[in-house]
């Protein structure tokens, strides 16, 4: 950027106690605040309310960087991207930049209001974002101003609500909208940018809320500076200034009156009714420019015609003159000094005067605490699960190791339940990766308007769940330590519970790390999943420290959880004397053997002793000691102190990864012939905003609409209402006696103030609400709809969703496949998408990847693509539509307008959109739309309009008429003040009924509406339509085939197993993050069991590292269920309601989808894991026990594969899976005989052991590994003991060896017989009831459990998702 930005003035705001200066308490209004703030303020000892900040901006350039389009990046391309870097870096190519803005001058003063216009890609965006990046945000906010600005937004009554997004039932659209617009005035900014504030608000609601700017700049006087792409009439008045962009390119900047008077000067003329931002938008497209008679040869034909004109005029030498005065005459240091102080003074106490806070830290710390608090609170789901899993968990745990014995037998055992409750509790902190990423783009808006440091935000989020924390793991410690019966001592408890306590919280911290100092969750899981394996192997249970590689030693030294661990063990074992469960030798023989000729096969064991010490035990086995336990306690708690500091810094200076903006991505080789040369030359490509000009976009003229299914079939609704339940079991009306009717070759109107009832209205109609009671009728020629209404519908949502990896035409191509009837050939369906294509003028990016907002199409074309996706299933009975126009800008021009097909200019407009919809209404298809803001001439172009008002109550069904003249007339005729001449109809009448937060009207225009003829006239002819003489369902009248879908099943499976497989190619991250963690993880547990010898110990340690490689699956499992939930939103929400294809074909093909990705995946993983710990050296049978290894590793990677998508079918949300994944996983986990060996199991849970997979699992991998392997013990692990006098170590002992497990090594000696508890595999295998002729049978098993799985996907996800709650549906004649 190259600009010369000054923001000046004096700025000063409120500060204290300000709610005794307000005048009106009980009804709180914007202007009374700020009036009794300004003139009781002083007294009160506050700062002056006025900022008297200016902007001034001078040859403001910015420039972008990047081409303005690329080619999409799959799985295949990010494999080369080393090899491509490196041809990059050796060719020393510089990066092409795109001009966005081109030179930009103004001036608004403190009290002003500028209007930025310019149709979407003029640069409108780029200049508020590059003002604002000069311009630090000062702000702030109060108790009463938020009070205020709830009342004159109209939100009291969703304080208490939801907000909600796409896919979570809350407020309104409107409303949510309402919400971000009070959420920005509520910081009182010295300067306000606001990028298109009013779209998906309605016009009564738009005025207001520009007046509550008007309000404060008139009052405050601060500075607001709005760009605007629907702005009516009303709207405009209420500015001072006025900038046009045209391309980047500033084309005017003066007042209001004097653009007007500019461009007609130029030859322009402007229409009768034509807003003046219609008209200054309007001349900077060729298709919607009006001449006077004449000037066609004189008039500026492009930008830089523009440019010239306004540089040459006289507006331009006065902003030139006022620029020059301003930089001049400023008052220089004494001012700034000035501003300085005043700044400081309307700062909180102990604020930094250098800060642009306007409140410290101790106070952003409140706000945010209580902020999180409620968070937490009103995810109760979460909340319920997470508690749900500890009470389950540690009921399983406590009565898995119950009682566990005080004698040697119980070491292990102790060890493992230990181990496992630091585990477990360190485990649940995973969810909270996700977490940060659901909450970090709130945060960082909210940064900029400078509310809070995002550390608060961070910190306050962590703290307030470290109470829910620590209840938690307190209820888990109590019910695992009295069940597991460890040590019965209170300060032995409560050193436990503080262990546990404090390293979940360490944990918890280095997720939250992870988590923000990563871009993307893929990423932060993979890393998260490497760090679960060191931490939990590195902790000195599956490996003791003098086991461990040197090479990864130092990994146990930065592993909080080891610390921990050694504390927990040094606590149950210290001054512990544990008898020994078996001496050597003894049995049968050996009754009369003495204690000094015995010895305890415990390593740390003395010979001549019955018992073993567990300090003896701790020192000899692991190298732990008691006095480690309070060093460990400071040690784990600097973790935790470290993890908070990291924490905080990364939320706070790490930037998420920013968009590439609106580019159009292309696949490679199918991109139009002008990107395709731009991209290979290195050039730069079009605009980033526009995404225009002759490369990216051409407009050609509006097709004929031809070849559309025409509706002939009538659809009408009788006294439609709809209730809802509240939380505190109330119940709520949104709709009230609604009546109407949409006949073919119409376009019906659906307006109303924001929360009027529009879009329920239309789901209610659609079929698309699930919840809730639904009274009246609603019939397709007098009968009800069948079951193939929804699929004989189009439903154009307000949200554009669509499946961001797929291009439009696929898009397209698959809704046509999916929707239009099976009898139809493909290759007609696809004809029928290209003219589509060519209707809605997508041809120049049909190929182009939709991508996701901000990062793909830009608002318009999304828009289009989501009509164009309805429009191609050949919606034979009415197409619905949600808000189509919203974030378009309204230019108009008249019916008979020609479009020039050579302009180079993208028409990214409400208008194009509505004079579609004309078309397919004259073509012959019945269309409802709801629509927010329209213009007179878009007003005019529906027939009939359904007007709501707050409560879903009607206010008004008829037609339109020419010139609105009839839903005119209507209201003049009962009492409305008359209709100005130049008055925008549509807001006209909204402003009559009193829509709005805070308008009034003298009529209660519902019950008028109830009283009129023209509503018994519509009560008739609905009554009529329905009664008079039904006829069946179809497209002209013969009978279409009832069902769900229109295509087979295996046509619906085929065409989303494509899609699905094409999705996952185009998803690098997801796919390099699951090979990232597999071979990540493959070689960390290679190298950590490198080479593990035949020793007794090197037994265990093969057990683990097969033990470890089976944990791999809960992170695996969490990178998984965030696609998994992101697929089912876009289903449930989108493709379910259109009765796209049946919910099986979803479940199956995300299930098989994983198959081919899992094997190569496993297959890296397998590789380094197998070779590196070396279980191949011990057998000469190799390639047969590794192709089973292999094997029975792919069959691994199928089960947490489909175990990981029944719990995200049956979980609400990806958080909760990833909790209830930790807890069914561990559960899993516990009972395969490793951390509890299968004689030491209570029997209560014997079945459980048979139950779960990864017993035969580690069966099948073990017992392969170690069958026939002759065992050698390590110095450490043999038991020495005395024979008798004259006696030889085998005479003595060798009975014993027959019977039991083990060898002499020395058989001949005299003395010292040395013994080996093993000495062979087959012996370890036996003493875990593992078996080398049970490992097919193990195989089969997990096959099983694989189809079982499946199963479950298939129940959970009909359950929990499709079945789900559906409304309820009461005919008229019962209804109340």
């Amino acid at each position: 950027m190259e600009p010369a930005v000054k923001q000046h003035g004096l700025a000063s705001r409120p500060s204290g106690n300000v709610e005794k200066v307000c005048a009106e308490p009980e009804r709180p209004r914007l202007e009374s605040y700020l009036l009794n703030v300004l003139h009781h303020g002083p007294s009160q000892g506050l700062p002056p309310l006025s900022s008297n900040t200016s902007v001034l901006f001078k040859n403001l350039r910015v420039r972008g960087a990047g081409a303005g389009a690329m080619y999409l990046q799959d799985v295949g391309e990010t494999a080369l991207g080393p090899a491509k870097l490196v041809r990059k870096l050796l060719s020393h190519a510089r990066e092409p930049q795109r001009a966005i803005l081109h030179g930009i001058d103004g001036v608004v003063k403190a009290g002003e209001m500028l209007l930025v216009l310019g149709h979407p890609g003029s640069g409108c965006t780029t200049m508020l974002k590059s003002l604002a990046g000069f311009t630090e945000g000062y702000v702030g906010w109060e108790g009463v101003m938020t009070d205020a600005l709830v009342t004159t937004l109209g939100l009291r009554q969703t304080l208490e609500t939801k907000v909600g997004n796409e896919y979570v039932h809350g407020i309104s659209g409107g409303e949510r909208k309402r919400v971000s617009l009070a959420e920005m005035l509520a910081t009182q900014a010295s300067v306000g940018y606001w990028d298109n504030p009013t779209r998906g608000l309605d016009a009564s609601t738009s005025l207001e809320f520009i007046k509550v700017l008007r309000t404060s700049t008139k009052i405050a006087r601060s500075t607001a500076i709005v760009a605007l792409y629907q702005a009516g009439e009303n709207l405009t008045v209420e500015f001072d200034r006025v900038t046009v962009l045209y391309l980047g390119r500033q084309i005017f900047f003066g007042a209001l009156p004097d653009a007007e008077k500019h461009f007609t000067s130029l030859g322009f003329y402007r229409e009768p009714r034509q807003t003046t931002a219609d008209f200054l938008t309007g001349i900077t497209d060729p298709a919607g420019i009006r001449v006077k008679e004449g000037w066609e040869a004189r008039v500026p034909h492009g930008p830089d015609d523009f440019v010239r004109a306004w540089k040459e005029s006289r507006y331009y030498a006065a902003l030139q003159d006022e620029i020059q005065y301003e930089e001049e005459f400023e008052e220089g240091k004494a001012h700034l000094e000035e501003y300085r102080r005043l700044q400081v003074a309307r700062q909180a106490k102990h604020q930094r005067p250098g800060s642009p806070y306007m409140i410290n830290l101790l106070m952003q710390m409140r706000v945010t605490l209580k902020r999180a608090y409620h968070r937490m609170l009103g995810d109760k789901v979460f909340m319920g699960a997470t508690a749900f899993s500890a009470v389950f968990m540690s009921l399983i745990i406590g009565s898995a190791f119950v009682n566990t014995t005080a004698s040697t037998s119980g070491f292990f055992s102790k060890g493992g339940v230990l181990f496992f409750s630091i585990l477990f509790n360190a485990l649940q902190n995973l969810v909270e990766i996700g977490t940060q990423y659901a909450q970090r783009p709130i945060v960082q808006r909210q940064k900029s308007f400078a509310m809070y440091h995002p550390f608060t935000d961070a910190l306050s989020s962590m703290f307030v769940d470290w109470p829910f924390k620590l209840l938690k793991i307190a209820i888990f410690d109590i019910i695992v330590y009295f069940m597991a019966g460890l040590r019965r001592d209170a300060g032995a408890f409560f050193i436990f519970l503080l262990f546990t306590y404090i390293t979940s919280l360490a944990v918890s911290g280095l997720f939250r790390t992870i988590g923000m100092a990563t871009k993307t969750v893929e990423i932060a899981m993979g890393i998260a999943g490497v760090c679960v394996l060191a931490m939990a192997i590195y902790a000195g249970y599956i490996i003791p420290v003098p086991s461990m590689h040197p090479w990864f030693r130092w990994i146990n030294y930065v592993n909080p959880v080891s610390y921990s661990f050694e504390a927990l063990m040094a606590n149950e074992f210290h001054k512990a004397n544990a008898p020994c469960s078996n001496l050597i030798p003894s049995g049968p023989g050996y009754q009369n053997a003495v204690i000094t000729q015995q010895v305890c096969p415990v390593t740390g064991a003395k010979p001549g002793q019955r018992f073993v010490t567990g300090d003896d035990y701790l020192a000899a086995s692991f190298e732990y000691y008691h006095s480690h336990l309070w060093r460990n306690f400071g040690i784990v708690i600097a973790f935790v102190g470290f993890f908070v500091v990291t924490y905080a810094l990364a939320t706070e200076f790490i930037q998420p990864a920013p968009g590439k903006g609106e580019f159009l991505i292309f696949r490679k080789g199918h991109a139009p012939v002008d990107v395709r040369r731009a991209l290979e030359a290195g050039e730069a490509v079009g605009d980033l905003e526009r995404g225009g000009g002759d490369v990216l976009g051409k407009t050609t003229e509006l097709s004929a609409v031809r070849g559309l299914v025409k509706s002939k079939d009538i659809f009408a609704w009788e006294d439609i209402s709809y209730d809802i339940s509240l939380s505190d079991g109330s119940s709520r009306r949104l709709l009230s006696n609604v009546t109407g009717y949409v006949k073919p070759g119409t376009l019906t109107a659906l307006m109303g103030e924001s929360g009027a009832g529009k879009t329920t209205l239309l789901n209610v109609l659609a079929e698309r609400i699930n919840m809730g009671v639904v009274y009246g009728d609603a019939l397709v020629n007098g009968v009800p709809p069948g079951r193939s209404f929804q699929r004989r519908t189009g439903y154009v949502q307000q949200q554009d969703l669509h499946l961001a990896e797929s291009t439009v035409r696929e898009a397209l191509r698959f809704s046509a496949k999916m929707r239009q009837p099976r009898e139809t050939p493909l290759q007609e369906k696809y004809e029928y998408v290209e003219r589509v294509i060519e209707m809605l003028e997508m041809e120049d990016y049909a190929e182009a990847v939709i991508g996701s907002p901000g990062n793909g199409l830009n608002v318009e074309q999304r828009k289009r693509t989501t009509i164009g996706v309805e429009l191609v299933a050949k919606p034979a009975l009415l197409l619905f539509l949600d808000e189509p126009t919203s974030g378009l800008d309204s230019r108009e021009f008249s019916p008979d307008t020609p479009v020039s097909s050579k302009s180079n200019l993208w028409i990214e407009s409400a208008w194009s959109v509505i004079k579609f919809l004309r078309k397919l209404a004259n073509a012959g298809q019945a269309i409802l739309c709801t629509i927010h803001q329209p213009s007179s001439m878009l007003f005019e172009q529906f027939d009939r309009l359904l007007l709501l008002q707050m409560g879903g109550k009607t206010v008004y069904f008829g037609d339109v008429g020419e010139n609105s003249r009839d839903v005119i007339a209507y209201f003049e005729r009962n009492g409305a003040f008359k209709c100005p001449a130049n008055a925008n109809p549509a807001e006209y009448i909204l402003d009559v009924i009193g829509a709005g937060a805070t308008a009034r009207t003298a009529h209660e225009w519902h019950d008028v509406w109830m009283r009129s003829p023209e509503q018994e006239s519509l009560v008739s002819e609905v009554r009529a339509l329905n009664v008079g003489s039904p006829k069946p369902v179809g497209t002209g009248g013969e009978v279409l085939p009832e069902g769900d879908f229109a295509a087979t099943w295996f046509t619906q499976y085929r065409a989303v197993q494509a899609r699905v497989f094409q999705h996952y190619w185009r998803s690098p991250r997801y796919i390099m993050s699951k090979v990232f963690l597999n071979v990540m993880a493959g070689l960390f547990l290679g190298f950590t069991f490198y080479k593990e010898p035949n020793s007794v110990q090197g037994l265990q340690n093969k057990l683990f590292a097969i033990f470890m490689a089976v944990i791999l699956a809960i992170p695996l499992m969490n990178q998984l269920q965030p696609r998994w939930a992101a697929l089912s939103a876009l289903y449930l929400v989108r493709e379910k309601p259109s009765k796209a294809y049946h919910w099986s074909t979803f479940v199956l093909s995300n299930i098989i989808v994983e198959i081919p990705y899992n094997i190569f995946c496993g297959t890296l993983f397998f590789f380094p894991w197998f070779f590196a710990v070396g279980t191949w050296r011990d057998y000469s049978d190799r390639a047969s026990r590794g192709a089973y290894t292999w094997l029975m590793v792919m069959l691994f990677q199928m089960w947490w594969s489909t175990f990981g998508q029944s719990i995200a079918a049956l979980a609400p949300n990806e958080q909760t899976a990833a909790t209830l994944t930790t807890l069914f996983a561990a559960f899993v986990v516990m009972f395969n005989g490793v951390l509890q060996p299968l004689k030491a199991l209570v029997g209560f849970w014997h079945w459980m052991y048979y139950l779960s997979p990864f017993t035969w699992l580690i069966s099948g991998l073990l017992s392969t590994a170690l069958h026939g392997v002759e065992i050698s013990c390590a110095p450490a692990e043999i038991n020495t003991f005395p024979p008798p006098e004259n006696r030889s170590c085998g005479d003595y002992a060798g009975a014993f060896v027959k019977m039991m497990n083990g060898k002499i090594l020395n058989p001949k000696a005299t003395s010292s017989c040395e013994y080996c508890r093993f000495s062979t595999g087959d012996q370890y295998l036996s003493t875990i009831d593992m078996r080398w002729q049970d490992r097919w049978r193990n195989f089969g098993f997990l096959v099983a459990y694989i189809l079982f799985n499946v199963l479950l996907v298939f129940v959970f996800y009909f359950f929990s998702k499709v079945r789900g709650f559906h409304a309820s549906y009461i005919p008229r004649n019962r209804s109340p």
